[in-house]
């Protein structure tokens, strides 16, 4: 009696496991990625889902770096820094919290490339303020937050703090003071600071610049140096940086001085993404998509009144728009077109063919490229 007791009780036992089983042997529908794509790869770091690359159009004609992370505990998507080389059929794997990018083919080329990038998930923030350099307002604001558990302040023991700011979190601050802390979307950074030589430095990566003319001037630009332009021959020519086709991307520089129809950025056998109108002297943009209704995008500011501005140029994916001195002055009504694929370098301060009349006569200083659509 006993065993056909405990027989009984394990037969119920094990259909009260099957009913568990079956009831959580179930799909549920969570958000959309919301960039649809196939021929990509994922990877999972700290709980959280990473998609990355891949084809965005469906027919293996244009390769995406577009990168987007899903958080399944409030299932949502949040978009995070592109990668710098756009593929598909790539490879993808997370190793001590950080992600390696690792192979894959771009389109419409089809090059099977061995390019390797690694993506930190939780970089290291002690840029509390966003101003790009680790000084006094940085530590006000960790004093501010001493003894607390503040997030933005709770930087040690990596990688997630531990819930207190502390000697720990300040003793890791000092350690960068001083020292500039370069956003992770910026792809090229030009800063024009040389006092002599015909090579203008990437602080970021490998995209030195050729100066064909432009006088060095090492205190007269808007940030430390800069350089003056003759408005005759004088340009800059970097190696090739990105593709327009390629996804998101956000150019900013510096100017000062020109006059209407000259060039401040182009590309070589593209467009001229950065220039003034031919007769008024206003920012604009001939960069424009394939389509039917193509246009340049045209802006009511004048730029060529003889004052600092800090110009933009930024790219969504659907949308241009542009700025000067970190306001939006134009935008598009109508979402864009495709861009027509390029693979030159760029020029500062001359068009995109060299051609007379484009070369701009001024100052620029401070030219950068982010593989984002950044919004100052």
């Amino acid at each position: 009696m006993k065993s056909t007791r405990m027989l009984a009780i394990l037969v119920l036992a094990l259909g009260l496991a099957c009913v568990s089983l079956a009831a959580e042997d179930t799909w549920t529908r969570k958000a959309d990625m919301p960039t649809a794509r196939w021929f990509h790869s994922t990877s999972a770091v700290n709980g959280k889902i990473y998609a990355i690359g891949g084809d965005a159009t469906g027919s293996r004609t244009l390769a995406t770096s577009n990168m987007e992370e899903y958080d399944p505990a409030t299932d949502t998507w949040t978009e995070k820094a592109d990668m710098p080389t756009a593929r598909g059929f790539l490879s993808a794997c997370a190793v001590n919290g950080k992600i390696y990018a690792i192979g894959g083919r771009t389109y419409p080329q089809e090059d099977i490339v061995s390019t390797v990038e690694e993506y930190d998930p939780n970089p290291l923030v002690v840029d509390f303020n966003s101003d790009e350099i680790v000084d006094i307002d940085d530590l006000l604001i960790l004093i501010e937050h001493w003894g607390t558990d503040e997030p933005l302040c709770d930087i040690a023991p990596r990688p997630f703090g531990d819930g207190i700011i502390d000697v720990q979190d300040l003793e890791v601050l000092m350690s960068y003071w001083q020292q500039e802390i370069l956003p992770v979307s910026l792809l090229a950074y030009w800063k024009l600071d040389e006092t002599e030589g015909d090579i203008a430095y990437d602080s970021i990566g490998n995209n030195d610049a050729s100066v064909f003319g432009p006088l060095w001037q090492p205190t007269g630009g808007a940030i430390d140096g800069a350089l003056e332009f003759d408005g005759i021959d004088d340009y800059v020519s970097t190696p090739f940086v990105l593709n327009p086709t390629e996804g998101k991307f956000s150019v900013f520089a510096w100017i000062k001085g020109g006059t209407a129809g000259q060039v401040v950025i182009s590309q070589t056998g593209g467009a001229n993404w950065l220039c003034t109108d031919p007769s008024e002297g206003k920012l604009m943009a001939e960069l424009q998509g394939t389509g039917r209704g193509a246009a340049a995008l045209m802006s009511n500011f004048v730029i060529t009144d003889g004052q600092w501005h800090r110009v933009g140029f930024v790219w969504d994916g659907s949308y241009r728009a542009l700025y000067v001195d970190d306001a939006e002055v134009a935008t598009d009504v109508t979402a864009q077109g495709t861009f027509q694929s390029a693979d030159g370098g760029l020029y500062f301060g001359a068009g995109n063919s060299l051609n007379a009349g484009s070369f701009r006569s001024g100052l620029i200083d401070d030219v950068r490229i982010y593989n984002l659509a950044i919004v100052p």
